[in-house]
């Protein structure tokens, strides 16, 4: 255990309610880094963190620069400013002192699954001493929630140095890759549906060393009964729900959603998640709205996964515009697994995830299989390299399942002066097993150091 005298940098969230606040407190959450949400700027913090929406008064921003804090703001003026004494066209590797009054334009829109940042040409003279703005920075990121996140510790790790944080995977794994299989029949191949189940149980076949999750789409009956009575002879196979039923298919949750009504939703994950004993809900088309999560709260379906903007990142809870709901969500991959048929995007992929000690979570429809040519081979690529790295005993490969479970549980801990803290009594005796091992570590942008 760690010792209470560990020093961390203190960094403060300001309270705005607001787009903006939500989007740095998922991020600051999905990373487990000790933060404050408090209502001003107080000198006491080595970072505040000032999103738009705050009753800006300068005197207080000033005060705390010039005692040598930093501020990491979304108000459009911090960058407009026409007295900056340097415009630095910003990249993760951008050099910017620390302790001498920094502040640093950040902005994030973060709505309805919308997180983005902003380009600003444009500039305007503002009342604020351009002493004070020692650096600003003009840069456009890709509307991907995981670039967003690694660009904003890249700049806390530029202003305070080393981040304290909770690690993502249990210890000693330092990434993780897990499969997502939506077990839909397209009707162009309604004849070929027991072929398509047993090309996908081919490829589990040949790959035994490695998990598969496969979701179940409960308009088809016949078929989930197949894929039941097969995945019993096998213990690399998990199934959960790719929701649907009787009354709404796949094409009416994809092409209808905002018109099917919150009880015919409730009715249909009744059926197809709570009913069936399944724990995550994979979206048809990975759509959600606010009666998906409303009804989902209401059943105590506690994981998705629904990619949006979200993709290729890290799990994180669930937010529709300004509500925050305990549900968490497990992202997958940009592209669909096989559709892209250059076999290097997806050996890149994987290599950006085991270099970010990041999640890389493909999903794939079995129909894809009958086409043989160049995508088994492609498939047997990446399975390859999977195997390889499990046998380092650095990649996690769990079942989406247990995946969410420990995200949960990770949501559950944090860490108070040094050590980590948990939730409740479960919690903590959940990460008392020896494959759960919790661990704090020091986060740089090219390493990172195991703490306890």
């Amino acid at each position: 255990m760690l010792k209470k005298s560990l020093k961390y940098p203190k960094i403060a969230l300001i309270n705005t309610r607001n787009t903006d606040f939500f989007g740095y407190k998922l991020m600051l959450d999905q990373e487990k880094i000790p933060y404050f949400i408090v209502d001003n700027i107080k000198s006491e913090f080595d970072v505040v963190i000032l999103p738009t929406g705050h009753n800006l008064i300068l005197k207080p921003i000033l005060d705390y620069l010039k005692s040598g804090g930093s501020i990491i703001s979304s108000f459009d003026f911090f960058a407009e400013d026409r007295g900056l004494s340097s415009i630095i066209n910003g990249t993760t590797n951008t050099f910017i002192p620390y302790g001498k009054g920094v502040l640093y334009y950040f902005n994030i829109n973060f709505g309805e699954e919308i997180l983005k940042s902003k380009f600003h040409s444009q500039s305007t003279s503002r009342n604020i001493p351009s002493q004070w703005l020692l650096y600003s920075v003009k840069h456009k990121i890709d509307n991907n929630k995981r670039k967003q996140r690694l660009y904003l510790k890249n700049i806390l790790y530029r202003l305070v140095g080393p981040l304290t944080q909770i690690a993502y995977w249990p210890s000693p794994y330092e990434s993780c890759f897990c499969q997502r299989i939506d077990a839909d029949f397209p009707l162009t191949l309604f004849y070929k549906k027991n072929k398509i189940i047993d090309e996908l149980f081919n490829l589990i076949q040949e790959f035994k060393d490695i998990n598969f999750t496969i979701f179940l789409n409960h308009s088809f009956p016949t078929q989930i009964a197949k894929i039941k009575l097969l995945s019993s002879s096998y213990r690399n196979i998990e199934l959960q729900s790719h929701g649907c039923d009787d009354n709404i298919k796949h094409r009416d949750y994809c092409y209808s959603l905002a018109s099917l009504g919150k009880d015919s939703i409730r009715d249909m994950l009744q059926k197809s998640v709570v009913d069936s004993g399944f724990k995550i809900f994979a979206p048809p088309c990975e759509q959600i709205n606010k009666d998906v999560l409303d009804c989902c709260k209401e059943l105590n379906i506690q994981y998705l996964s629904a990619g949006g903007l979200a993709k290729d990142d890290i799990p994180r809870k669930c937010y529709y515009e300004e509500t925050e709901y305990d549900i968490i969500n497990i992202p997958t991959s940009e592209k669909e697994f096989l559709n892209e048929i250059d076999k290097n995007y997806y050996s890149n992929q994987f290599s950006d995830a085991i270099n970010d000690h990041s999640l890389f979570c493909i999903y794939f429809h079995p129909a894809i299989l009958l086409d043989k040519e160049p995508k088994k081979m492609i498939s047997k690529f990446l399975y390859y390299d999977i195997i390889e790295k499990k046998k380092e005993g650095k990649l996690w490969n769990p079942f989406m399942g247990d995946l969410a479970k420990w995200w949960s549980m990770r949501n559950k801990s944090t860490i108070i002066n040094g050590e980590l803290t948990f939730k409740d009594e479960s919690t903590k005796e959940f990460f008392s097993t020896d494959n759960h091992n919790l661990s704090i570590i020091k986060w740089y942008p090219d390493r990172t150091q195991k703490l306890n």
